[in-house]
């Protein structure tokens, strides 16, 4: 089986934008003293056991932001300074800035009261479309007053990941493979990390994993989901800071094999840089792009779209993973 990626939100049903079954789902400018401090947080206690995942604060994940659109949240985000979240590039494939927003400070995902800020551009890593450089960097219309329940995180080196033997992830997404809504309440879950080769062998000759620039977390019974895609793996710095070490991007099935994320510690000079290199996209990546075009009644050559009267995710059982849910609106075809 390849990799499947659970996509996200690009629109509603009656738009029949172009998608691509992709991840999981579920430069800007240059980190500057005066927006950009971030803030060195001791550790918060572990979740107990996302997919088992515990409520957790937003107080003990200032940095977990909720990308959300018109239809509400599909993915989520890092504070990397006032004006720049990190996110997954599949995350923002076929979007337009102008419809996103970012929701900052809550719990509860649904909670209006969360420091609300438009999307003013996305920066896509050169290659972000390919799942081996799969994140991106949003950049806020207007800053965030950082402080509180609303922190920058910092980006961990290779000898910070080195060194760490667990991380934690965060997100609003499903808590089940068979969850088609996913959680309004921020989870987390404290997970293993798990090296290169043991993770290889586990996601199978087909599972596509670059070592290069993604690392595994996660076993049996605890970990990521679908609408978690583009949220933060953290770890506790031998300093004993939580710091950013990866980007859900991908699986083949909740919870039962490894995640698989973007390498953070190696984006780490492009997203110093502001994105440097990289061209500002805006409804970039979609579907034709990809060459999986959708077909009017809302199928593609690859599977079953199809619609839920009350919204949610369904699944294309021809396809299988985590690829096979499609996100799904309330509007009529």
């Amino acid at each position: 089986m390849s990799p499947n990626h659970p996509h996200p939100r690009t629109g509603a049903v009656a738009d029949r934008s172009p998608r691509r079954a992709a991840r999981l789902f579920a430069g800007a400018s240059a980190v500057v003293a005066a927006t950009a401090a971030t803030v060195a947080l001791a550790a918060p206690d572990p979740a107990a056991a996302i997919v088992d995942g515990e409520p957790t604060s937003i107080a003990d994940a200032p940095w977990q932001v909720s990308l959300q659109d018109a239809n509400g949240h599909f993915c989520g985000g890092s504070v990397i300074d006032a004006t720049t979240v990190l996110t997954a590039a599949h995350c923002v494939e076929g979007n337009s800035a102008a419809d996103l927003f970012v929701r900052a400070g809550v719990t509860d995902r649904t909670d209006p009261t969360g420091q609300d800020r438009p999307v003013a551009s996305i920066v896509v890593h050169p290659g972000g479309f390919d799942a081996a450089n799969d994140v991106a960097l949003v950049r806020l219309a207007s800053p965030l007053v950082l402080g509180g329940t609303v922190q920058a995180i910092a980006v961990a080196g290779a000898a910070d990941v080195a060194a760490a033997s667990t991380g934690s992830v965060s997100g609003w997404g499903a808590t089940a493979e068979d969850d088609g809504f996913g959680s309004d309440v921020l989870l987390s879950a404290e997970v293993p990390l798990v090296d290169d080769a043991t993770c290889a062998v586990q996601l199978g000759p087909d599972g596509g994993l670059t070592a290069a620039t993604e690392l595994c977390a996660e076993g049996v019974g605890a970990g990521s989901c679908y609408g978690d895609s583009g949220g933060p793996l953290t770890i506790v710095a031998p300093d004993g800071t939580v710091k950013l070490a990866g980007v859900v991007s991908w699986g083949v099935e909740c919870a039962v094999l490894p995640g698989v994320f973007a390498e953070v510690p190696v984006f780490a000079p492009w997203i110093a840089d502001g994105g440097a290199g990289s061209v500002p996209v805006d409804g970039a990546g979609t579907g034709a792009d990809q060459g999986d075009p959708w077909t009017e009644d809302g199928s593609s050559e690859d599977g079953g779209w199809y619609e839920d009267e009350d919204g949610g995710w369904y699944e294309d059982e021809d396809d299988g993973g985590w690829g096979a849910w499609y996100e799904c609106e309330d509007e009529a075809v």
